[in-house]
Order: structure tokens, then sequence, then C-alpha cells
């Protein structure tokens, strides 16, 4: 086994990694990206303040998550907007370019945009266990690599990443992670 872990380079677990999350990323859909999406439609269009008090979400449910999630909802709209503004100038104005990028855009591109962040942040999250892996004193390269394949293939983050467009480990380790302070309270 070790000797197959030897040959086997984190480049390519990388690569093999982040091509499965890009092939599956426009092929599956879950219905809370709905649900985020007018969350961060509403957040955009509307403000934030009174967000959770007063907003009739429109028969959708309605925000149940940190403030910190609202954000990033209302970024990822932001940035929609102003990629498809674009893309629907240059339809209008030149006609060589093709009409189905913005429609496909504008179908997909909200949950394309939702997603991805977390499919690096799924990367991320790898190198953060390896790092503490060796905060640890684990320095079997065989181990290290096990480690970060597991993470990289855990299925569970794998759906949660490109099904369900959600990295609340994410929004955890923005909380909890600090590598200088990671074993005194109140980060372990």
């Amino acid at each position: 086994m070790s000797k197959i872990l030897k040959k086997i380079k984190i480049k390519t677990i990388l690569i093999l990694a982040v091509l499965l999350r890009l092939v599956l990323l426009p092929l599956t859909y879950h219905g809370d990206i709905t649900v985020v999406y007018w969350w961060g439609k509403f957040a955009s269009d509307f403000g934030l303040r009174g967000y959770y008090d007063w907003l009739n979400f429109g028969g959708y449910g309605l925000p149940d998550q940190p403030m910190i999630l609202i954000y990033y909802a209302q970024i990822i709209r932001k940035l929609f907007d102003f990629i498809y503004s674009i893309i629907w100038y240059i339809n209008v104005n030149i006609p060589l370019f093709p009409s189905k990028i913005s429609q496909w855009f504008f179908l997909e591109g909200n949950q394309i945009l939702l997603k991805t962040p977390f499919i690096f942040f799924d990367i991320l999250l790898a190198f953060i266990v390896l790092n503490f892996l060796k905060l640890l004193k684990i320095t079997n390269k065989s181990k290290l690599k096990i480690a970060f394949i597991f993470i990289l293939f855990y299925i569970p983050l794998i759906y949660n990443s490109t099904l369900w467009g959600s990295g609340d480990y994410l929004f955890w380790l923005s909380t909890r992670y600090s590598k200088k302070n990671i074993f005194k309270p109140p980060y372990f």
C-alpha cells in the first residue's frame, strides 16, 4: 500500500479531486440552492436592515442561517448580476456572440457561482487537516497522504460542496480555527 501511495503525487490527487467536483457541479442540484438564491436576491435587492424580521420571501424558506451565509449569498448575487450584465451587454451589442451563453448563465450562473468557492474551500480544508496533523507530530508521509485523500474524496464533503452548495465547515472554521491558538481554550 505504501509503495502505491509513494507513486501518487499530491498534485495528482488535487487535480482529480477538483476535476471530480467540477464535473459534478453543473450536473447536480439541491432544492436548498433555490432558497439560498432567493436569500441572496432579497439581500441584494432590499438590503440587510430588518432582513430576518419583516422580509416576505414569497413562499421560500425564511432565512435560518447565520448572517455570514446571508452575506455570502448577497455577494454571490451581486457577482451574478455584474457578470450577467456584461454577458447581456455583449449579447446585445455583438451579433456574433451566441445567445445561448446568456440563457445558460441566467439559468445556471447563480448556482455555479454559489457552489464554486466551496469546491476550493474543500481543498483548503484538506491542507488545514494536513497542517493540523503535522502539529500533532504525525510525520509519516503515507499517513498524511491517506488523510489528504480521505478528506478530498469524502463523499459527504463532496455532496456538501457540489450538490448542496454548502460549506458549513467553512463558517465553523472561520470562528473556531486559529493556527496560533489551536490548543488554547476556547478553540479546542
